[in-house]
Order: structure tokens, then sequence, then C-alpha cells
């Protein structure tokens, strides 16, 4: 049975178009915040979406990850949604935050950055405040 190959013109879009995220903490002043865990969600133009829990992060101030679909697809990411548990000092509690990336650009989103900061005094249209914590805001950047 002869396989059907699919040509350099699809393997060139699952390395082009995975939805690239990058998890950084970006918090200097506000204590020593430690993002322990995130759940990411990937949505595309067609098909399911892709879920992922990444556990064991503990990325202290200055600290990022970078994560690849390890099945990358064809069809564009449109979306992203992340949801990230940090251990916020001082107290030693646990906050929780919510960010959301999106485009209606048709090659969809190739790389999206999220993480936590120091809570500026004006939050951005990228940022939001994390209820638990009042120093660290949590922002999501598409790329």
């Amino acid at each position: 049975m002869p396989a059907t190959l699919p040509g350099e013109q699809k393997l060139r879009s699952l390395l082009d178009g995975g939805g690239r995220v990058v998890l950084a903490n970006r918090v200097h002043s506000a204590g020593e915040t430690c993002i322990l865990s995130a759940v990411v969600v990937r949505h595309f133009t067609e098909g399911e979406p892709d879920n992922l829990a990444l556990f064991d992060l503990d990325l202290g101030p200055g600290e990022s990850v970078t994560v690849d679909l390890d099945r990358p697809r064809g069809s564009p990411v449109v979306a992203v949604e992340v949801f990230l548990r940090q251990l916020a000092y001082p107290g030693d509690r646990v906050a929780e935050a919510y960010s959301l990336a999106q485009t209606l650009l048709v090659e969809g989103l190739a790389v999206a950055e999220f993480g936590v900061i120091d809570r500026p005094s004006a939050l951005g249209a990228d940022e939001s405040a994390v209820a638990e914590a009042p120093s660290i805001a949590i922002y999501a950047k598409p790329a």
C-alpha cells in the first residue's frame, strides 16, 4: 500500500503554526512569587482544542519556560487560554489567575507569552489583577 506523503508545505506549516506558548515570571518587587502550575488551552480554526496541564514548574522571578505542541496541526491557532497557579509571598498564599490571547489574523498566533508581573498602577489592556495577590498582575502578549 503506497504512503501518502504530506510534502514540504504541510511539514512547514506544522513547524510554523504550532501556537508556541511562553510562560514567564517577570515579578521583581512584589516578592518571591513562584508559578507552580499552568493549564494551556489552544483553540484552532478547525478541530478540537488542545489541552495541556503543566505541573511542578516552580518558575521564580526572571524564569520562563517555552511550551510547544507535541502534535502540531496544520490549522492555525486562533486563541490561547492560560490558567496559572502561583505561590505569592509574603504570606505564602496560593493565587490563581486566567488570561486569554486571541487573534483575527488568518495565519493565527505563532507565539503568545503569558505570565505574572509587578502590578502597575494602571492595568493595560492585556493585563488583569490577581485577586489573591494584589501586588501582581497576569498578562498576555500575543506575538
